[in-house]
């Protein structure tokens, strides 16, 4: 696997993160309705997984556009543990944020944000040394 000296994360941790990710289940899960569509056309909203480890669950909303990438999941150490492995393969993100409880209906106890490819973090960022610190409780 690529290393990804950049995330500034010492190689160990990072492969004992990776192998915590192998052991995700992942459940598909609907999107929030928005009314019958009258087309053939895909959905444009977000990908909706729950991300499960061990007795944990995280929501995970993705969402891939033609310039970039953004990875909403609720906050907790599984979720950054999801975002955490989002960047060891796309590399740092451009806005690294914290949803607060209650900012969105979809994530009640607040998110983790990140986005690559979108404009620069306004207001509040997270660091990469949060994120981890956070991860790190999801480890076995």
């Amino acid at each position: 696997m690529t290393e990804a000296p950049e995330l500034g994360i010492d190689p160990g941790l990072l492969e004992r993160f990776r192998s915590a990710g192998t052991h995700i289940a992942w459940i598909e899960a609907k999107a929030a309705s928005r009314g019958r569509r009258r087309t053939s056309e895909p959905a444009s909203g977000p990908k909706v997984r729950t991300a499960r480890l061990n007795d944990e669950t995280a929501r995970v909303e993705t969402v891939e556009r033609p310039r970039g990438y953004q990875i909403v999941t609720e906050s907790g150490p599984v979720g950054a543990l999801v975002v955490l492995l989002a960047c060891a393969e796309r590399g740092v993100p451009t806005r690294l944020n914290p949803v607060l409880a209650g900012e969105r209906a979809q994530f009640p106890m607040g998110a983790i944000e990140a986005e690559w490819g979108g404009s620069p973090a306004v207001g509040h960022a997270l660091s990469l040394a949060d994120l981890v610190g956070l991860a790190r409780y999801a480890l076995p």
